[in-house]
């Protein structure tokens, strides 16, 4: 999908097909917590999840199992073949967990990264905690950095049992270790939420992937490190694209230790009015990756700022813009705030939590942002974010643009850097209508949809409803002119 006078929007599937015998061999490391807070039912639930995870392994696949509370324990030193005894054993020592003392998660992330695997291997890391470290180092800052110094290769799947976990630390590994974060809240069944990652990550097809060449220069990448791709699995990526060209679309993987490179004719036009949708999606995936960064960064004011115009200019919410279109006064005193921000390098938007029912909800909304990949994800990320604050006005989201109702007239929302455009006033159906709806047939779809509505061009915004019934040509040519570009 590509507006007139803008960069264009692509959206990118890909699927690995079927597994003949090319799957990755994977050098699993399971690690889970075993302190006094996961007795009864957790830790039944956790070794019933291990249980399924060996049973999961394939016959070339290797394993390390890791157990932590005051201690760290193992079940055998080195990488463990999943068959037979060596199968057994393992099961026996899951049977033999206590649950007991504190939470001794950097002693257990150095354990889990310590053994190396080769390159035609994918090193996998299992994380699961109910806790924050109460052992050894404390500060999640120190964990991260010093998980992220011994990771090498590892991918990490981190896994919050509860509330009372930090999930800064948890986003952090997972994100550094191209994995995800699945937070089990109270009542949920951990063995479930371990026992569908099992199944997911069974047999990685395509391991590093990369667009290696486009015949347009792509930018803003969602996801920016395209994770790994396994059998049974789509992988969608969201992007702009600058220029316009037909040719190769190539991507690039290993497969088994070997590099690949597939290649597909792609179209990226220098116009294209169908696919309306897809801007909506591209900038839910901005938001959700924005709103990471703030969760593990901090509030900065540019990613503050980059959120709050995103959310606007597309029409969706986020934590940082719910209030933004209530009113155009909000508005106002919003962008006079963020001035302020720059000026004196203030903050206001708070610190994220990061722990607690609110911070697990948040991450769990962040990435349902990150992973949007239809209009059905998107609607469901959005109604998360209405349960925790309403617009309280009329909006409306047409071809990529976002309108709400002032004064009876649909008025599309201005960016938190978009400067004051004069306006020009058409008649609703007259001779100048018309001519323009000709000139610019991008306009079609939001006229079909709103009326009286005012949409806002590169140097000039056109008003709908009463107004001039007549213009010459070189005044439509000029409006048209104005309108597309700078």
């Amino acid at each position: 999908h590509r507006p007139a006078g803008e960069d264009g929007y692509f959206m990118l599937t890909l699927s690995p097909g079927t597994v003949d015998g090319g799957a990755t061999p994977r050098d699993i490391t399971a690690v889970v917590d075993v302190s006094g807070s996961m007795s009864g039912q957790k830790l039944e639930q956790t070794r019933e999840a291990l249980h399924q995870l060996l049973g999961s392994l394939g016959p070339d696949d290797r394993f390390r199992l890791v157990a932590f509370s005051n201690r760290v324990r193992i079940s055998g030193e080195g990488w463990a073949r999943a068959r037979g005894e060596e199968l057994r054993d393992a099961r026996r020592w899951i049977d033999g967990l206590q649950a007991d003392g504190g939470t001794n998660i950097a002693g257990a992330l150095e354990e889990a990264l310590r053994l190396e695997s080769p390159d035609d291997r994918l090193p996998i890391v299992v994380f699961l905690t109910d806790g924050l470290p109460t052992v050894g180092e404390r500060e999640p800052e120190r964990i991260a950095e010093a998980a992220e110094r011994s990771r090498d290769r590892a991918r990490v799947f981190a896994f919050g049992v509860g509330y009372d976990v930090n999930t800064y630390l948890l986003d952090r590994l997972s994100a550094a270790g191209r994995g995800s974060t699945e937070y089990v809240e109270p009542g949920e069944d951990v063995e479930v939420a371990l026992g569908a990652l099992s199944s997911k990550i069974t047999h990685p097809v395509l391991t590093d992937l990369e667009v290696a060449d486009a015949p347009v220069r792509l930018s803003e990448v969602y996801p920016g490190a395209l994770p790994d791709l396994f059998a049974g699995e789509e992988l969608v990526v969201f992007g702009r694209y600058a220029g316009d060209d037909d040719g190769a679309l190539r991507i690039r993987g290993r497969r088994a230790g070997r590099t690949e490179t597939f290649g597909i004719t792609a179209t990226f036009p220098d116009r294209a009015e169908a696919n309306d949708f897809i801007p909506s999606l591209w900038a839910s995936r901005k938001l959700g990756e924005l709103t990471r960064q703030v969760r593990l960064n901090g509030p900065d004011p540019e990613l503050v700022e980059a959120i709050r115009s995103t959310a606007l200019r597309y029409g969706l919410l986020s934590e940082y813009t719910s209030y933004l279109v209530q009113e155009p006064e909000l508005f106002a005193r919003d962008a006079m705030a963020l001035q302020e921000m720059r000026v004196t390098g203030a903050v206001p938007a708070p610190v994220p939590e990061a722990s607690g029912e609110a911070a697990v909800k948040a991450s769990k909304r962040a990435r349902a942002r990150r992973e949007v990949a239809s209009a059905a994800d998107l609607e469901e990320a959005e109604a998360a974010l209405e349960a925790v604050a309403s617009t309280g006005a009329d909006t409306r989201v047409v071809a990529g643009r976002t309108f709400r109702l002032r004064d009876g007239v649909w008025t599309e929302a201005r960016p938190a850097n978009g400067e004051e455009l004069p306006v020009v006033a058409i008649e609703l159906y007259g001779a100048a209508y018309f001519a323009l709806l000709r000139a610019l047939p991008e306009l079609r779809s939001v006229l079909s949809e709103l009326e009286p509505v005012e949409v806002r061009g590169q140097r000039v915004t056109l008003r709908f409803g009463d107004g001039a019934e007549r213009l010459t040509p070189a005044q439509v040519d000029r409006l048209v002119e104005r309108f597309r570009h700078r």
